[in-house]
């Protein structure tokens, strides 16, 4: 009726043995990624009109409205469509766009 957990099994947890590992792992990356692995757009940047954290090649053609599709394909490294802040960031590190 009931399965018994051998115990090489990561989320078998009892008193003894504390947490298991793979659960306080995996949390700590869902955090990692909500928290954007510290690379967070500013509020204020002019950049994200929507406040998505995203800049989206619409958003950006609207301040820089001579920037190419090939422009903006080079900089979006994952080709997702947007840059994300670690995008963005290397954008402005390389003198693409405008820092601010």
């Amino acid at each position: 009726m009931f399965r018994r957990t051998s115990r090489a099994d990561p989320f078998r947890r009892t008193r003894r043995e504390g947490w298991p590992v793979a659960p306080v792992v995996l949390a700590g990356l869902v955090l990692g990624a909500l928290m954007g692995g510290g690379l967070a757009l500013n509020r204020d940047d002019p950049l994200d009109a929507d406040r998505d954290g995203r800049v989206s090649r619409a958003e950006l053609a609207a301040v820089m409205p001579d920037l190419g599709r090939a422009s903006f394909d080079a900089m979006d490294a994952d080709g997702d469509g947007v840059l994300d802040p670690a995008e963005l960031a290397a954008a402005r590190d390389a003198g693409r766009i405008g820092g601010s």
